[in-house]
């Protein structure tokens, strides 16, 4: 199994457009927490000193489920890629147990996903932490757990984007198909879908349930980590599908 991640590292770090991907969800993510940051105090105005400080750590993670995006199409493709270019014919030959195959690629889009949100979070947070002082709206993360509970719940939610992405695209094992449900169901989907189930199943929708990871207070009807849990299991499911699809799908038609 080693071998076979250090592989799969390999054939991701090696693709210009890995790198590509992730400096854009650095920048999807920069613009909006800027934006956020530019009308923080005209948002704040006269509130409740506690709501401020929720705010203030809500614009650190403001633009999450925007770079969000970019980490599902990145799941996507640490799949779909080799499916495009044909190379996972000899990949599977050289990992007959497609078990193993699919748990490589899960284990790296884990660790790409933990990794690269981590380095986003903690830029955005230095540069949240710094423009809220200035504006004068201190912020220290010694004092207030809830600030890196959601740099870290942050970093997580990213992480298991990938790994949506990376099950949709194990079920469709097309890139254009699945990068297309892939944006289409975060951003639209799910919030028709909102519109009619009701409220007790729609915040156990996959992107709804999991943005509980994000935001700090009482602004989510989930408690943080059961949301995650819930984001998790649904993107776990889709890798099992994703799996046993792939198990009995002939390559060569691929």
């Amino acid at each position: 199994m080693k071998n076979l991640v250090k592989a799969e590292w390999i054939k991701f770090a090696s693709l210009r457009s890995s790198w590509t991907r992730l400096g854009i969800a650095l920048l999807l993510n920069g613009l909006f927490v800027a934006f956020s940051l530019w009308a923080f105090d005209r948002a704040v105005g006269d509130v409740e000193p506690d709501t401020s400080i929720l705010s203030r750590i809500n614009t650190v993670s403001s633009g999450v489920s925007m770079a969000a995006l970019v980490f599902v199409v990145m799941g996507i493709h640490i799949h779909t890629s080799e499916i495009k270019s044909r190379s996972i014919i000899p990949t599977a030959g050289a990992a007959p147990d497609r078990r193993d195959l699919v748990g490589a690629k899960t284990i790296l889009t884990s660790l790409v996903g933990v990794g690269a949100g981590f380095v986003i979070m903690i830029l955005t947070a230095i540069a949240c932490l710094i423009v809220l002082d200035v504006k004068g709206f201190p912020l220290n993360p010694l004092d207030d757990e809830d600030v890196a509970r959601a740099i870290a719940g942050s970093v997580l939610y990213l992480a298991i984007a990938g790994l949506f992405g990376l099950g949709i695209g194990l079920i469709l094992n097309s890139p254009t198909s699945a990068i297309a449900i892939g944006i289409i169901w975060p951003v639209a989907i799910e919030s028709a879908l909102q519109a009619f189930l009701p409220d007790w199943v729609a915040k156990l929708l996959p992107f709804e349930a999991g943005s509980a990871l994000t935001v700090a207070g009482p602004d989510h009807e989930l408690p943080a980590w059961e949301g995650g849990g819930v984001f998790l299991a649904w993107s776990a499911v889709l890798i099992i599908i994703g799996w046993v699809l792939f198990n009995r799908r002939d390559l060569s038609d691929s």
